[in-house]
């Protein structure tokens, strides 16, 4: 959905609600996102300045990342943009630069809701993963894999042994 921002811009005190299904199959097909993405929310300019706020709902699907299991979470983010005509010198990640005065609300929401996604994604906080060793699912079923040693401290395991080696003797 594109909304042309000229009359916006042009007139204080205007606004334009929206209320859309992102769509996330198709020509932008992202599996990841199974039921789409519900943005709500208002475009306005308040005193000469044009924002975007709203809110953004959607559920995600992907593999935990430390047991692989795949997972489905729902989320609800923030949407929040101040859009100007021009780029200015300083950076800012909230300000959106329409210089054609049109904004594309549905690659914004679906780039906001990327950004919001935990770098971690797992099935429940407490996840205890796979096993390094046999692969087991460690939230289902215990195993008794020793954990490996570490061969740069082989010398001194080797000392460690020998010496109680010598003290067994003694």
């Amino acid at each position: 959905m594109v909304i042309e921002l000229a009359n916006i811009f042009e007139n204080e005190g205007s606004v334009v609600s929206f209320d859309r299904l992102v769509p996330t199959d198709g020509d932008c097909a992202d599996e990841r996102f199974p039921s789409g993405i519900v943005c709500r929310g208002t475009v306005a300019n308040h005193c000469g300045i044009v924002t975007i706020q709203g809110m953004a709902d959607f559920s995600f699907r992907a593999p935990c990342d430390r047991c692989a299991a795949v997972t489905e979470r729902v989320f609800s983010i923030p949407i929040v943009h101040t859009l100007c005509r021009t780029e200015s010198e300083e950076e800012d990640d909230g300000i959106v630069v329409n210089s054609d005065l049109s904004l594309d609300l549905d690659s914004l929401c679906y780039e906001d809701a990327i950004l919001s996604l935990p770098t971690r994604f797992l099935c429940r906080d407490d996840c205890k993963g796979l096993c390094p060793i046999c692969g087991v699912d460690r939230n289902l079923s215990d195993c008794d894999c020793q954990k490996p040693s570490d061969p740069r401290l082989a010398a001194l395991r080797q000392l460690l042994d020998d010496s109680m080696d010598k003290s067994q003797e003694d």
